[in-house]
């Protein structure tokens, strides 16, 4: 196996078909990364043989491919190759090899691997990783980018392998909080034993709700990457943005293919979603955040302080910087600890789309000169928190007898009240109201606050739109609310008109 040398200048961009063929492979026939992939066959640690999707792409003189430094790009989740843009070129041009992997069930390497267990750990895909790039591509040495769930991959590897990275940049990553059981209809989600045997079980859970979804129409596809999840954070991406187009046609357009290929998108995004969970139980004394204590290599972590991710809802922090940030700060040895935060003030979880040359460039200067960006993170979140943002105390009376309808029916325990502020037309990230009622149902018993705290309204038509919070014993959840009034009272319709 060899890199593919490429002449200079920019790559071209990715680009999905718009007329999807459901009788032909999604990914191998309408996903075009705009630059050639190749394909390994890398057994895991429990010798199962997967078929990996990478890029090797190198454009100096070919004498100077070998002695290149490299860079190993790890995608988040249910991302691919695609979707690097100015932040894969950059090394590129400064006479880098890039490796680029579609490491999880996603991908040019989602079709190749269809009759391979979905539950497989985040430790199972640190292995494949380092088989294709040490073993079987003999790199000893190289630096490594992971983005989001990917650079919770990367950090794990780094903490396993450090004898094989030079220097690590954790962009937007999973794994930075601890989390207390996650349990959905009675079942503990978060259980690493999920990992082992076949994955049966999955199918039923994505039928039932229970797996975190990303979106079953291309509408929710859409809302999820174009909408503020929360107040005060940025959306995803922003509309006429290529890059951020080629992501959300990379999800909504696969809703239109092959039906094994949209099974299993639709079962990886919610299982990888579990895998990051697994690492970071509050109750395990070697969660993931405690082991960030452990990196020995020059780390990056570079954090978009509107990223909408964080906090996650349910850790029960409620500010990114004086929740998140300060603690991995304190549990990674403050300014003495060779990991160091770089904060973007404006920017959300796409650092490489808000903000494609200033962090491009501040990246590649840390990785090829050691050389750490002005402005980092000191210990001290003050300069960092937005100002504080007050909930509204005067509510007109239509929406405060929704809030007191809905804040009472889960203090009293009370399933078929709950069920009455619901519409049945209630659509939430693509969730039906039957599968909302089963997750609350598998906590309602133990709820002891939970209180709706209102930011804005907005009246549209005979609907009311408003954007809210709210606050459990468990955490915090941001959230929008459409409201109507059916059979006399206004009910929820989720966070859809």
């Amino acid at each position: 196996m060899t890199s593919v040398c490429l002449a200079a200048g920019v790559s071209p961009l990715p680009q999905v078909d718009t007329m999807i063929d459901p009788g032909r492979s999604f990914w191998s026939n309408h996903v075009h990364y705009g630059v050639p992939h190749q394909v390994a066959k890398v057994r895991d640690g429990r010798g199962r043989l997967w078929q990996l999707a990478y890029l090797d792409l190198y454009q100096g003189p070919d004498e100077k491919r070998r002695s290149a430094p490299v860079l190993v790009m790890l995608h988040g989740r249910a991302m691919n190759s695609g979707y690097w843009g100015n932040l894969l070129q950059r090394p590129l041009d400064a006479g880098w090899r890039v490796i680029s992997i579609d490491w999880s069930h996603t991908g040019k390497s989602l079709p190749l691997n269809l009759d391979l267990p979905v539950n497989r750990s985040l430790d199972d895909a640190r292995h494949l990783v380092h088989e294709l790039v040490v073993e079987q591509l003999g790199i000893a040495r190289a630096s490594y980018l992971g983005h989001s769930l990917g650079g919770q991959l990367a950090a794990g590897y780094a903490i396993r392998h450090p004898e094989h990275v030079e220097r690590l940049v954790l962009y937007a990553p999973g794994g930075l909080e601890s989390m207390p059981p996650v349990t959905r209809q009675g079942i503990r989600i978060d259980d690493p034993a999920l990992a082992e045997g076949a994955d049966d079980f999955l199918v039923e859970w994505e039928k039932s709700g229970i797996l975190p979804s990303m979106g079953r129409t291309a509408e929710a596809v859409e809302r999820g990457f174009y909408e503020p999840l929360r107040p005060g954070s940025r959306p995803y991406v922003r509309r006429g943005d290529p890059l951020g187009e080629f992501m959300v046609a990379s999800r909504a357009s696969i809703l239109r293919g092959d039906p094994r290929e949209k099974q299993r998108a639709l079962l990886s995004y919610g299982w990888d979603s579990l895998s990051a969970l697994m690492e970071c139980r509050v109750e395990d004394a070697d969660s993931f955040p405690g082991r960030l204590t452990r990196l020995k290599v020059p780390t990056l972590l570079a954090l978009g302080v509107q990223d909408p991710l964080y906090p996650l809802p349910g850790s029960g922090n409620t500010s990114l910087v004086g929740d998140t940030v300060q603690t991995v700060w304190m549990l990674a040895g403050g300014p003495r600890s060779p990991l160091q935060i770089r904060l973007y003030p404006g920017a959300g979880h796409f650092l490489h789309t808000d903000l494609p040359e200033l962090f491009g460039g501040e990246v590649m200067a840390f990785l090829a000169e050691g050389k750490w960006p002005e402005k980092l993170y000191e210990g001290d979140p003050a300069p960092w928190l937005p100002p504080p943002r007050a909930a509204l105390r005067d509510l007109p009376e239509d929406v405060a007898a929704f809030k007191r309808s809905y804040e009472q029916a889960f203090l009293r325990h009370d399933l078929d009240a709950v069920r009455q502020v619901i519409h049945p037309d209630y659509r939430k990230n693509g969730e039906s109201r039957e599968q909302r009622l089963q997750t609350y149902q598998s906590f309602l018993a133990a709820v002891t606050r939970w209180e709706l705290k209102v930011y804005s309204i907005e009246r549209k038509g005979d609907a009311i739109e408003m954007e809210a919070e709210t606050v459990t014993n468990f955490g915090v959840f941001p959230d929008r609310f459409t409201l109507r009034v059916s059979e006399g009272v206004w009910r929820s319709y989720g966070n859809q008109l």
